[in-house]
């Protein structure tokens, strides 16, 4: 299948079917009750038979059209029904047989907004429906109507017709077995008359001799409308060993497209597939799906040529690569192979390897060199693999818009020259925000994918990069800074929004860029200079973080705003732990007028992140398990009185020293 054809079911066959109604006045139109006296005949001609156009360039075979001579499917009876917008009237279908004569019928009905159903059948119990169509008409306001008659929602089972003859020079066939299966997953379907069976058809043949095999295969009136894959396997003379079956020498197979009610009949000569492996393939080339990264994930679009016409499918060579730089990596084996099972392959997005396709997209995880090399397959044997090439395709996705009938924005093509690979770049705030002209950003993390080839990435050119989750913000055109900070006290100040310093990595060392292809966790550092208090705003709420162990029991404050040594923790510290806390508020009357009964504390930091919580408004944590690091944190508290859902919040920094 290749990669413009449509099911059947999409791009059916129509008529095209017009209605006057021949007494509306549209001068003086309106509703009319359906209880009114007032009635319309409505004049239904048939103009056309549209024919049969599904456009591919794959091998598919089509059902034959109405208007085909040989081979005509004729419509017995056409069939009315409908229901008046008032719903007081109604057309039965038993009652209301659409005749036509000199190709135009009547049919008379109230002067109503009307929703009515043609069918076209292929018997005249009407029990065979071959097309259908629907609209609605407001037969006081216009003087036509159009039926689109199509096999949408029609299931009327289809038949086939199938004969075919493969040259046998070397009278090495012996039999053939048949069948038709899913296009998709490549599992049978049909074998037998009346009913799918789990058996292909077979046949051996009488004389051996003959230069030419020839074999029928037939389905009447069973098959459910669809696309399938028809595959005719021949088998040679296997050894004398009786246990051992016949040997398969040979494949054929088709796409074949069943409507409903109509016959898909072919008769061909096949070429010499005996014994005979299949062409490779040419001009593999991949590109990135655009916008498709999330969750640590991306796609990745193959697109191909078919230069044979005997595989059963194709064989995609998955291949990682690794090392210590990017000019010097060496392949990890063994690579992932996706053939017949990549319908059910979790790094299936798309598309098919099923013989005659041309693309299919696959799913690749970020922070990994990948690439690809293709190949076809029948049951004799595989192909040579090719890999990715830059030469020019026609069906493929070129890059130039303007030149390229084929250009599609949504994809980006991968040059041969380098590996497929797309970083995920992990922001951590740090309890700050983001702000450029449009957009103001306050998440703790915010994602983004970045294509490395080799060269280092400045980490401010990521951050601009669009993707699926955050709108483009312009490279250095940004700015950093801590949520609510307030150096000089003025309210809603922002002359401090420079304070960002630097980013650090997992081991808080400074980095600028991404220089691999490795997935990267980057936190803000607000440098050890800012000093800052919390706003204490209606939203938000004052908390205290106090560090005590089995030596200290006065418990000292230790948030940590970039001048202390931070909480030294060392072997011989025992039951070492932070006491946060929402304390009441009191008037000045000492009466308590707020207080917390519940409390949340998330730690995090680039590596790590925990969370805990009390139904207090105190909460004791033990540190002893703390790697080394400045945290965020974040302390939710949940005010006494309040919806259950309603938080507030207080953001600081803690450091752990070991």
């Amino acid at each position: 299948m290749k990669k413009f054809l449509k099911s059947i079911l999409a791009a059916s066959t129509a008529i095209l079917l017009f209605a006057g109604c021949s007494d509306i006045a549209l001068t003086d139109a309106k509703v009319q009750d359906s209880n009114s006296n007032e009635k319309c005949v409505l004049t239904i001609g048939v103009e056309d038979f549209e024919k049969l156009n599904i456009t591919s360039t794959g091998r598919a075979i089509n059902p034959y059209d109405f208007e085909d001579a040989t081979h005509p499917t004729s419509i017995a009876k056409f069939k009315i029904t409908g229901t008046s917008q008032l719903g007081n009237e109604s057309i039965s279908a038993a009652q209301q047989e659409i005749v036509f004569t000199n190709k135009k019928a009547t049919i008379t009905l109230s002067k109503d907004v009307w929703y009515l159903t043609l069918t076209a059948y292929k018997d005249s119990a009407c029990t065979q429906a071959l097309l259908k169509g629907n609209t609605r008409v407001d037969l006081s306001k216009t003087n036509s109507i159009k039926f689109v008659l199509t096999t949408d929602d029609v299931t009327t089972p289809g038949s086939i017709s199938l004969v075919g003859t493969v040259p046998d020079s070397q009278h090495l066939v012996k039999k053939w077995e048949a069948g038709l299966y899913d296009i998709n997953d490549n599992s049978l379907i049909y074998t037998a008359e009346s009913t799918p069976a789990t058996t292909v058809a077979s046949d051996t043949y009488s004389d051996l001799s003959t230069n030419t095999k020839s074999f029928t295969y037939t389905k009447t009136d069973i098959i459910t409308p669809g696309e399938y894959a028809f595959k005719v396997v021949f088998y040679g003379e296997g050894p004398t060993d009786a246990a051992i079956d016949d040997i398969p020498i040979g494949v054929w197979a088709d796409e074949i497209v069943v409507a409903p009610g109509r016959t898909t009949a072919k008769t061909w000569t096949l070429p010499d597939v005996i014994m005979k492996k299949p062409d490779a393939p040419e001009n593999l080339k991949a590109y990135y799906k655009m916008n498709s990264d999330d969750n640590g994930f991306y796609t990745v679009k193959l697109v191909w040529t078919d230069k044979s016409f005997n595989e059963e499918n194709f064989v995609v060579t998955v291949t990682e690569y690794t090392g210590t730089a990017y000019d010097s990596l060496s392949a990890v084996t063994p690579a992932i192979e996706l053939g017949k099972d990549f319908y059910s392959s979790d790094m299936r997005v798309s598309g098919s390897l099923s013989f005659s396709n041309t693309e299919c997209e696959i799913k690749l995880p970020a922070g990994k060199l990948y690439d690809f090399k293709i190949a076809a397959q029948n049951i004799v044997g595989t192909s040579t693999a090719v890999a990715r090439m830059d030469t020019t395709d026609p069906n493929d996705y070129d890059t130039n818009p303007t030149t390229d009938p084929d250009y599609d924005a949504a994809y980006e093509l991968v040059s041969s020259t380098v590996k497929i690979s797309k970083s995920m770049v992990t922001f951590e705030l740090a309890g700050g925000t983001l702000k450029d002209s449009t957009h103001t950003y306050t998440d703790y993390y915010i994602p983004a994918y970045q294509k490395y080839t080799g060269t280092a990435i400045n980490l401010s050119t990521i951050l601009a990069i669009n993707n699926a989750s955050y709108p483009t913000v312009a490279a250095n055109s940004f700015t950093l800074a801590i949520i609510n900070d307030k150096v000089d006290g003025q309210t809603g100040d922002t002359e401090d929004d420079s304070k960002f310093a630097r980013w650090l990595d997992a081991t808080d060392a400074p980095v600028t860029a991404l220089n691999n292809w490795k997935n990267l966790i980057v936190r803000a550092d607000y440098g050890t200079n800012v000093s800052y208090t919390i706003d204490d705003s209606y939203e938000d709420v004052t908390t205290t973080a106090k560090y005590s162990d089995s030596t200290n029991t006065t418990p000292a404050d230790c948030k940590f705003t970039g001048t202390e040594n931070g909480i030294t923790l060392s072997a011989s510290v025992t039951n070492p732990k932070i006491t946060f806390a929402a304390p009441d508020v009191t008037n000045a009357a000492n009466v308590v007028i707020t207080s917390y009964d519940y409390i949340k504390v998330t730690l995090r930091k680039v590596d790590y992140e925990r969370t805990y919580g009390a139904d207090s408004n105190t909460l004791d944590v033990n540190i002893s398990s703390l790697p080394s690091g400045i945290y965020s944190v974040v302390v939710y508290a949940h005010k006494t009185g309040d919806r259950a859902w309603s938080m507030k919040s207080d953001t600081f920094q803690i450091k752990i020293v070991r």
